[in-house]
């Protein structure tokens, strides 16, 4: 791969992994909140369908290979509201009225979460000299 194509793939690295650590952070901050303790297994039971439900649709989607807003939105939009279900169905619960609370603040928060992540990583990013050919 040439110079080129190694900051590519390098950019499309970072912003995989600063999406993932948004989403983990998300995780982290609700078990705390509404658990007051953060164990593996709960962190999994909301944490495992997310990602699991993020790198199936990212391959699916193009998420990397076109980075930008438009496929992170799809992303977002079609991966919460699936993860969302198969936690309660993992869970038990919230179903109802409840269930659409939790997705409201899901969809919310992680994508405020996942902006986040890619304002610091487009930060991250022009921080950095640029490659030289």
């Amino acid at each position: 791969m040439g110079r080129t194509g190694d900051a590519v793939h390098g950019t499309r690295t970072a912003l995989l992994v600063g999406d993932v650590l948004a989403l983990v952070a998300f995780v982290l901050v609700g078990v705390a909140e509404h658990d007051g303790r953060i164990t593996a297994g709960l962190v999994l039971r909301t944490a495992g369908p997310l990602l699991i439900g993020w790198f199936a649709l990212t391959a699916v989607l193009g998420t990397y290979r076109s980075p930008g807003l438009r496929t992170l939105l799809t992303t977002w939009i079609a991966t919460v509201p699936m993860a969302v279900v198969v936690r309660s169905i993992i869970a038990g619960g919230p179903w109802g009225v409840r269930l659409m609370v939790f997705l409201g603040v899901a969809l919310a928060f992680t994508l405020l979460f996942l902006l986040a992540g890619r304002a610091a990583t487009g930060a991250l990013a022009r921080s950095r000299p640029p490659v030289r050919q």
